[in-house]
């Protein structure tokens, strides 16, 4: 499951990169797309969940 979970993180951030990296190419902003994209870090958490007795 770790493995997983670090895998979809690597696929957000550079899905994230990406966008980040239109958008502030289109505003003629680039300068500034390693400052944004340090200040918005996310975690993906997984909780357990167990079934109740039937």
């Amino acid at each position: 499951m770790h493995v997983v979970l670090e895998k979809l993180t690597e696929l957000d951030m550079m899905v994230r990169r990406m966008i980040h990296e239109m958008v502030h190419e289109s505003f003629g902003i680039e300068k500034y797309i390693e400052e944004r994209l340090m200040s918005t870090n996310y975690l993906f958490l997984m909780i357990m969940y167990i079934a109740p007795p039937a």
